[in-house]
């Protein structure tokens, strides 16, 4: 179950998350989006995706 109190708490209290963000100070360090893999690849790799959730549900 979700409880509210522990993540405002953590939000308040854990560690920075921003450097793990796409955005802000996070995003030198996150990883490159390669166009031509996802335009090679995408169609084919949602296809095994989509297989492996319908074998999961």
């Amino acid at each position: 179950m979700f409880d509210l109190q522990v993540l405002i708490e953590h939000l308040k209290t854990g560690p920075d998350q921003a450097q793990y963000l796409m955005v802000g100070r996070g995003r030198a360090k996150a990883m490159p989006i390669n166009n031509k893999f996802w335009v090679d690849h995408g169609e084919q790799l949602e296809q095994r995706f989509n297989a492996w959730v319908a074998k999961t549900s």
